[in-house]
C-alpha cells in the first residue's frame, strides 16, 4: 500500500502544470493506471495548454531517438508515461513535465507536454503531413486518440516504475487492451501561440519521395509533375538537418556464421577468428558492390553466387550445414520508408541518377502488415524472397523468424521456421517455402537496419561489415563507413521555420550532448566501446578546438545539405562534403 500511495504521488506531481491542475491515479489500482477522464485528465486542455502538444511523424528508425530526448527534458525526480493502444506498437504517446534542459531546449518549466508519435509507415508521412496546409488533411497520417485512453482508462495497465531520486527520470510503459482508435492531428496545429504543433521527420530529404521508387503516386501527391526549376509535390519541400544516423546491413545469426566460415577459409578473417565471435575485429562483410548485387532487380538471387574467393562460395563453405533452401531472403521495408530510400541512395544511386529500384515487384513479394498470406519459395531459388515490412520492428523479426526463431515465445521455433504475415505471431498460416520446413530448418535472411539495435543481442542477427569498417560512429565520422544519412524535419518549402513545442524538441535532438546520452553504450559487435553507433549531431554543431572524434560530443564532419548549411537545403543525392567553413572537426582522424 505504501508502494502504491507513492506512485500516486509521483503521478501527481509529475502531470501538474500548477498547483490545481494534475491527473490523478485510478484509487487502490494495481499495477499503476492513469485515470484520463475529460474532466480531470490531460484531455482537460485547461491542464495541458494546445502549444504543449506535439504531433510527430515519420521515421521508425527514430523510434528510440525522440523518447530519448524526451527524457533527457524531463524535470529529474518524475516520470515520463508512453501509452500505446493495441494492437499498434509503432504509434506512442508521451507525457512528461518540463526540466531545466527543457528550458534550455525552449520548454517551458514545470509545465506538462504530450508528444504523440506515430513512425507507422515510415519517413513517407513526414512528407504527406507536410504536403497539406491542414495536418488534418495529411492522407493516412493518424495517432493515438486522447479520447480512447479517457474512455478506457481502466484497461490501460502501466510497468511498475522503480525508485525515483532527484536525479533520475523514470520511464513507465502503459499499454491499452481495446481495439485500436486514432485521430488526425487536429487542422489548427501550426506551433503558431495557443495551438498544437507537427513535426515531421524523415531519414532522407522529402525530394527522395517525389519518386515512384520511394511510395510516390497521384492519390498521395507527392510525385514530383513539375520542372526542375519548378518542381512539384515532395520535390519543392524543405528537409532540414536534424542529426546524422548510423545504417547497417543485417544478416540472421545462422548466416553471419556461415559467412565467417566462408572467410575465414578465404583467409579475409584473421585466423584467431572462431565462428561465432562477433568482436568488429571478427565481423564478417560485404562489400559494396556485394550489397548492390544482394539488393537489386534481377541479380543474385541464390546463396551460392557469393564469393569469398576462388572456389570459396558461402554455399560450398557451409556444405554441411546451409538452408534446405539457398534462395536469398531480403528483410526489407515497404516503398516509403526512409531506410529503404537510403540504401536506394547509397548503393544505387536512385532515385538520383537511375530509374532502377534496388527491390522490384517482380521479386516475390511479402506484405506482413496486409496480409497473412506470406508469399512462395520457388523450389529452385531462381528468385529471391522480398519480405517487405512497416517498420524496422517487423523487420528484426522477419530476420529473427528465418533463423528458426518464434518471435511470440521468444524461443527456438518448435516446428522450423515459424508465424503468420506478421513474423511469429502464432501458427497460423505459415510462410510457405519449398521444401516445407521441419523442426531445425532456417534460411539465410539478409535485410537494412539502422545500427543502434540489438545492442544486448536479444535476437538472433547481427550486423556485418561495409568495404571493411563496422557501422560504428568513430568509422562514419572518419568517413570509412558510407552507409548513413541526415534525419530531417520536413517542411512545405525550404526556409520555413519551426516554431514552439516542434522547434525546441528538434533543437534538444540536435545537441550533441544530448544525443550522446542517447546513444546504446554497447553495440552488438563491441561489448567494450561506448556509444557505437547510433547518431550524431549534424556538421553545423561542430565544436571549436575539437578534431578527434568523442563519444560524449558525437559530431558528424559531413552533410548532404548546401555548403551554406541553409535551412531546407538537405539532398541526399548530392556527395556529403564537408561544411564550408568548418576546419576543426570531430572526426576526419
Amino acid at each position: 500500500m505504501k508502494k502504491l500511495l507513492l506512485m500516486t504521488a509521483i503521478t501527481a506531481a509529475i502531470f501538474a502544470v500548477d498547483a490545481s491542475a494534475v491527473v490523478p491515479t485510478i484509487p487502490n489500482s494495481s499495477p499503476l493506471k492513469v485515470d484520463f477522464s475529460t474532466t480531470t485528465g490531460i484531455q482537460n486542455v485547461t491542464n495541458v495548454p494546445l502549444a504543449n502538444i506535439l504531433y510527430v511523424t515519420g521515421s521508425s528508425a527514430a523510434s528510440k531517438f525522440l523518447p530519448n530526448t524526451i527524457t533527457t527534458l524531463a524535470m529529474p525526480g518524475t516520470v515520463v508515461y508512453k501509452y500505446q493502444n493495441a494492437p499498434a506498437n509503432d504509434i506512442f504517446t508521451y507525457v512528461f513535465t518540463a526540466g531545466e534542459e527543457g528550458v534550455k531546449a525552449g520548454l517551458t518549466l514545470n509545465n506538462t507536454y504530450v508528444i504523440h508519435q506515430r513512425t507507422r509507415d515510415g519517413s513517407m508521412t513526414a512528407a504527406l503531413i507536410a504536403s497539406v496546409a491542414t495536418p488534418d488533411k495529411a492522407l493516412g497520417v493518424t495517432f493515438n486518440s486522447l479520447a480512447d485512453f479517457a474512455t478506457n482508462a481502466a484497461t490501460f495497465t502501466c510497468t511498475s516504475a522503480a525508485a525515483s531520486t532527484a536525479t533520475n527520470v523514470i520511464t513507465v510503459t502503459c499499454s491499452g487492451t481495446t481495439p485500436e482508435k486514432l485521430v488526425v492531428a487536429p487542422a489548427t496545429a501550426k506551433g503558431v501561440t495557443g495551438t498544437s504543433s507537427v513535426l515531421g521527420l524523415a531519414d532522407v530529404d522529402a525530394a527522395q519521395f517525389a519518386s515512384e521508387l520511394n511510395g510516390a503516386n497521384k492519390a498521395n501527391g507527392l510525385l514530383n509533375t513539375g520542372t526542375a526549376a519548378a518542381p512539384k509535390g515532395a520535390a519543392a519541400m524543405g528537409s532540414s538537418p536534424v542529426a546524422a544516423q548510423v545504417f547497417g546491413i543485417a544478416t540472421n545469426l545462422k548466416l553471419y556464421k556461415a559467412m565467417q566460415t566462408a572467410q575465414l577459409a578465404s583467409g579475409s578473417l584473421p585466423s584467431t577468428c572462431t565462428v561465432g565471435d562477433d568482436t568488429e575485429a571478427c565481423m564478417p562483410g560485404f562489400t559494396s558492390e556485394q550489397i548492390t548485387s544482394i539488393f537489386a532487380k534481377g541479380r543474385f538471387n541464390d546463396w551460392s553466387k557469393l564469393s569469398f574467393g576462388a572456389g570459396n562460395d558461402l554455399v560450398s563453405a557451409n556444405a554441411t550445414n546451409k538452408p534446405a533452401n539457398t534462395a536469398v531472403h531480403l528483410c526489407s521495408r515497404a516503398s516509403g520508408s526512409g531506410t529503404l530510400a537510403s540504401l536506394q541512395s547509397v548503393f544505387e544511386n536512385a532515385p538520383c541518377s537511375v530509374n532502377e529500384a534496388i527491390q522490384a515487384a517482380t521479386t516475390t513479394t511479402i506484405y506482413p502488415a496486409a496480409t497473412n498470406v506470406a508469399g512462395t519459395e520457388l523450389a529452385n531459388a531462381s528468385e529471391k524472397v522480398y519480405h517487405s515490412t512497416v517498420g524496422s520492428g517487423d523487420l528484426e523479426n522477419c530476420l529473427a523468424t528465418f533463423d528458426g526463431y518464434d518471435t511470440a515465445t521468444k524461443t527456438a521455433a518448435a516446428s522450423g521456421i515459424n508465424g503468420n504475415g506478421n513474423f511469429g505471431a502464432g501458427t497460423g498460416n505459415k510462410i510457405s517455402l519449398s521444401p516445407s520446413t521441419t523442426k531445425d530448418d532456417f534460411r539465410w535472411a539478409v535485410g537494412i537496419l539502422n545500427a543502434d539495435r540489438n545492442g544486448n543481442k536479444a535476437l538472433p542477427y547481427r550486423f556485418v561489415k561495409i568495404d571493411g569498417y563496422a557501422p560504428s560512429l568513430v568509422n562514419t565520422a572518419n568517413g570509412k563507413y558510407r552507409f548513413w544519412s541526415e534525419l530531417s524535419y520536413i517542411t512545405s518549402k525550404p526556409g520555413t521555420a519551426l516554431t514552439g513545442t516542434a522547434a525546441a524538441i528538434v533543437k534538444a535532438m540536435s545537441v550533441p550532448a544530448i544525443i550522446a546520452k542517447g546513444n546504446p553504450k554497447t553495440a552488438t559487435w563491441d561489448t567494450t566501446a561506448a556509444h557505437a553507433s547510433g547518431y550524431m549531431a549534424t556538421a553545423g554543431q561542430a565544436i571549436s578546438n575539437v578534431t578527434a572524434f568523442d563519444p560524449n560530443l558525437p559530431v558528424m564532419p559531413f552533410t548532404h545539405a548546401d555548403g551554406a548549411n541553409k535551412a531546407g537545403s538537405v539532398n541526399h543525392c548530392r556527395a556529403p562534403a564537408i561544411l564550408n567553413g568548418k576546419v576543426t572537426l570531430p572526426g576526419l582522424n
